[in-house]
């Protein structure tokens, strides 16, 4: 038992502390007592699964695949973890359906400088020219000034805008058509 409760069990409240700790000898009456000095030694634990995923939007939105990183200490508060991420990107020629191999280490560090980490890969799938979804056609009317691609539409895989990061090269020409009055068609050409 520990002197001053009830209980034989000592938790991460505990921690830091000099405990007086009694030991009975069931049946009989021997009995001895010791200081324990409470503890943590264990470093944060870092738990990474390998995925496949395709290929769209920027790095950052690596972070945001779900379920494939759990990061923890027995007793620190998530909060007082120091957590980080390395990536190293391969990109791969075309012969394969695999556009690059992200190997992403994770480390994380308590307070008093224990370290875990892992290392996890995430692959990343070429996405086909049939993934790419155009904008629709938009009218706008005056005195609407901001036409550009942000603005009005670019083309997206998956909800997110082709980007480098992924092998995609994107550009577009606005052809204009002038109308009756002041207005105007214009033909935006996408090339990717």
């Amino acid at each position: 038992l520990i002197q001053g409760t009830k209980t034989d069990t000592i938790s991460c409240n505990d921690l830091g502390q000099n405990l007086k700790v009694f030991v009975f000898e069931n049946g009989t009456s021997n009995n001895c007592w010791t200081y324990v000095f409470v503890e943590d030694k264990m470093e944060p634990f870092v738990l990474c699964r390998d995925t496949t995923v395709l290929c769209t939007g920027i790095q950052s939105d690596l972070d945001s695949i779900p379920n494939i990183t759990v990061i923890g200490d027995n007793c620190t508060p998530l909060s007082d973890i120091r957590i980080s991420k390395m990536d190293r990107i391969v990109v791969r020629d075309c012969a394969d359906d695999t556009f690059s191999v992200v190997s992403r280490m994770w480390t994380a560090v308590d307070p008093w400088g224990r370290t875990g980490s892992c290392t996890q890969t995430i692959k990343l799938l070429r996405a086909q020219k049939s993934d790419i979804q155009f904008p629709k056609d938009t009218t706008v009317f005056c005195p609407v000034s901001n036409i550009s691609p942000t603005k009005l539409g670019q083309p997206t895989i998956g909800g997110k805008p082709l980007d480098k990061f992924c092998g995609w090269l994107v550009e577009h020409e606005d052809v204009v058509y002038t109308k009756c009055g002041e207005s105007k068609k214009i033909l935006r050409v996408w090339k990717v």
